[in-house]
């Protein structure tokens, strides 16, 4: 993620499922950049899940459901704050 690599963050790995973790590391980014004062924003991952799941109205998912929550509470914060799927991996 951009933002974590801008705002020097270094988030230890904490379970082993790459969708749980794309969440965490998207909450935790957008938790800073609000402490920071950011007011724009924008969260690039390569996570198509998550991506899909915060740009969807049903945030229904046993495993990143409350992420998604959590997610989108804290986008309301900003002025603007936009998700995109980088590219660079599927």
């Amino acid at each position: 993620m951009v933002i974590l690599l801008e705002l020097g963050l270094v988030l230890k790995k904490r379970c082993s499922d790459p969708v749980v973790e794309e969440a965490c590391a998207i909450r935790k980014a957008l938790t800073v950049a609000l402490q920071e004062g950011w007011v724009n924003i924008e969260v690039q991952s390569n996570c198509k899940i998550v991506v899909s799941k915060i740009l969807d109205e049903d945030i229904r998912d046993a495993k990143i459901g409350t992420l998604v929550e959590d997610i989108k509470l804290l986008k309301n914060n900003f002025r603007n704050c936009s998700f995109s799927r980088s590219e660079e991996h599927t």
